[in-house]
């Protein structure tokens, strides 16, 4: 099977200023939802399951594979209710549009105007375009009606033909829309609410090879065109690195080969339904890449201390010689000084065999780290004990962030070592004595997997009704970096309200990021989303970002766990929706405590 060559990335102002024209500029300002005549756009195609399917492979159970096919839409529907003209005229231009800032950087071009951005990655020449005042900000929801789904598709081919923004096809590549989603948004006022702020076109790139078409992972080959009010184009995401030809035709592993490397994985963990799909692997959108390489990408479930969860998809090199190879980094050593969390019947039993823990606050913090310590991250990580190969380096990159901002690492507990009582019955010493936690591991709807003691999990039903949760000390903002645990029905079938799980958790906490779905295992989220909180984004813009770069638009799944993967955020609030533009500390506006009573809660998604 062959391994591609790639060629070098490109990025120029003249490049980014191309893309900004064509999404905020005079022939964008034009465009309107009167110019489209429903009865002429292109029928969606139909999703068939050879689509997510390798050479040989054998059908999938169909609680894996099934898509919900697209509803076939009435076209005079769509004429019965008529758009005001008048409504959808914008100006010509904008006086701020006219003289955008240029700035070039090591790793990107950047062209902005206010809240109007072009960034063109100078190390894989992908592109992030975004009206950040309405991308992911419901506060920001300009005047105005949505677009429905088949003129919101009209209007982003419309963008993607003008700027070129899709790649050309050719002998190897070919480029298929893939389907519409969503950025919506719905308050906890207990009926059922959402609010659509714009409707976005997804496209995906496959290679060819031999007459057969293998679908793309790993974030590169992914493309997303977000239409806002008025036929707006308020975003647009993704890039594809071109290939130059054929490096060398590798000998492919078999199928069973990546299967018992994922089966290897793990101590009294149980597998079932474990299967692979042959794939080319497309770094993210902030790495370099020289070659493009077949890999296996292995799906199933887990079963972990009785508790079975989807396992977030391996993706394991299909030859020898060429594919992503996932770096392991151990948890640190502990101080031998440290005492365990109580066990059952004794207050200060020390734990055998193990590193010895206490919490951060009988910690003594040296005086020459005194002035940084008021900053503090922390992580508890699931990673190969539980057949997770990316989670060790993906909480690295996090840590590494840490340290690189001058923040305190209060705790960095994985494996075995990350324990239940972490999140619950010590939380005031651990997960709420940090302003941050990232957790990458197993997840569900109902919570994520750890390790006794106590049980081996949170559960939504351990933080429902309950009094000192997460905020009570330190808490600002949790990431989840799993497959879940924020499905909902408001975007999801086959599983209840997300509030009704998780609004109880919020006891002075900021932000909870997570996701609707299962989604890939990887080594590159916490790194990425200190990365961008680093450079002065918004902590819920900087996680929807990540996803975004890093995550595929689908996964295999029904739902709830699929088959469109949605990033999403749980804020609390007062009224004033503050968490929307809030920093991580040190870059920018960090919002106030807000407990019951008075606290509101607001949920936002989108797809990836």
């Amino acid at each position: 099977m062959p391994v591609f060559e790639l060629g070098d990335a490109s990025a120029d102002p003249q490049q980014a200023r191309q893309f900004y024209e064509a999404a905020f500029g005079r022939q964008n300002a034009q465009r309107s939802l009167r110019q489209i005549d429903p009865t002429q756009l292109p029928r969606r195609p139909e999703f068939q399951p050879q689509d997510l399917q390798g050479p040989d492979r054998p059908n999938l159970d169909k609680q894996q594979v099934e898509r919900p096919r697209p509803q076939q839409i009435d076209p005079g529907t769509l004429q019965r209710q008529p758009i005001d003209p008048e409504v959808l005229q914008r100006p010509q231009i904008d006086p701020d549009l006219r003289q955008p800032e240029v700035r070039e950087t090591d790793t990107a071009v950047v062209l902005r105007s206010g809240e109007r951005l072009v960034e063109i990655d100078r190390r894989s020449g992908h592109v992030f375009l975004g009206d950040m005042s309405q991308l992911w900000d419901p506060s920001g929801l300009a005047d105005g009606q949505i677009p429905d789904e088949d003129q919101a598709r009209e209007l982003a081919q419309r963008f993607a033909e003008q700027s070129e923004f899709l790649p050309r096809p050719d002998e190897y590549l070919e480029v298929r829309f893939s389907h519409m989603t969503e950025t919506a948004t719905s308050e906890d006022t207990g009926r059922p609410n959402k609010r659509v702020l714009n409707r976005q076109a997804n496209y995906v790139a496959r290679v060819r090879v031999d007459g057969q078409s293998f679908p793309v992972v790993g974030g590169g080959g992914d493309f997303q065109i977000s239409v806002g009010p008025n036929g707006q184009i308020v975003g647009a995401q993704g890039g594809w690195r071109e290939i130059e030809g054929v490096a060398t035709r590798a000998e492919i592993l078999p199928r069973e080969a990546a299967l018992e490397a994922v089966a290897r994985r793990g101590n009294g963990v149980e597998y079932s339904g474990l299967d692979a799909e042959l794939a080319y692997y497309a770094a993210p959108a902030f790495k370099e890449q020289a070659y493009l390489t077949p890999v296996w990408v292995v799906t199933g479930m887990v079963n972990v201390h009785g508790q079975e969860s989807p396992l977030r998809p391996q993706i394991v090199a299909a030859t020898e010689q060429f594919g992503p190879v996932w770096e392991q980094f151990p948890a640190p050593e502990r101080d031998p000084d440290r005492l365990a969390p109580p066990a059952e019947g004794d207050e200060m039993e020390e734990r055998e065999g193990g590193p010895q823990r206490q919490g951060f606050l009988e910690w003594l913090i040296p005086t020459a780290h005194a002035q940084s310590s008021w900053k503090e991250c922390g992580t508890d990580w699931i990673g190969e004990s539980q057949g997770l190969g990316g989670s060790s380096a993906n909480r690295q990159g996090f840590i590494d962030g840490c340290r690189d901002e001058n923040w305190s690492v209060n705790f960095d507990w994985g494996d075995e070592w990350a324990w239940e009582s972490d999140f619950h019955a010590h939380d005031d010493s651990y997960i709420d004595s940090a302003d941050l936690v990232f957790f990458t591991g197993h997840a569900s709807p109902n919570g994520w997997t750890m390790n006794p003691p106590d049980d081996g999990g949170i559960n939504f039903r351990e933080v429902r009704g309950g009094r000192d949760l997460y905020g009570n000390q330190d808490l600002e903002w949790l990431i989840i970096a799993a497959c879940g645990p924020l499905q909902s029905d408001h975007f999801q079938s086959n599983v209840n309200n997300a509030f009704d799980r998780w609004r109880d958790i919020f006891d002075g906490m900021h932000t909870f990021l997570g996701y609707g779905a299962v989604t890939f295992d990887n080594t590159e989220e916490g790194g990425r989303f200190m990365e961008l909180t680093r450079n002065g984004w918004d902590v819920i813009d900087a996680w929807f970002r990540t996803a975004q770069e890093i995550q595929p638009s689908t996964n295999s799944w029904s739902p709830p766990n699929g088959p469109t993967i949605r990033v999403v955020a749980m804020y609390a609030h007062d009224g004033d929706d503050c968490p929307l533009n809030e920093n991580i500390h040190g870059q920018g506006t960090v919002c106030a405590d807000v407990t019951k009573p008075g606290q509101r809660r607001t949920m936002v998604w989108s797809g990836t």
